[in-house]
């Protein structure tokens, strides 16, 4: 996915095969934690954070696997229309 993050528009139906991670560690108040760590990282540390590492239940995680691109959306049609013989008599 990486190599390739420029072939994906913004509207592009994908299909997506992979792990949805929910982790309830980034999703715990700041608030609640070891309050030894919190002596040993500065307060504009703790915001960066914040801003970078929202908590799962705002933005998922997607750790995509395999990534199709479909061509549309409707699972009747083949996903090359073209290749068929039926498209091949239309023309």
């Amino acid at each position: 996915v990486y190599e390739n993050w420029d072939s994906f528009k913004v509207n592009d139906v994908l299909e997506v095969y992979g792990v949805l991670s929910v982790e309830p560690a980034l999703g715990a108040p700041y608030e609640d934690r070891d309050p030894m760590s919190s002596l040993l990282e500065p307060v504009d540390a703790l915001e960066e954070q914040r801003a970078h590492s929202p908590p799962t239940s705002l933005v998922p995680r997607v750790h995509a696997i395999v990534i199709h691109k479909l061509a549309h959306t409707n699972p009747l049609i083949p996903s090359s229309v073209c290749q068929t013989a039926e498209s091949k008599q239309c023309k």
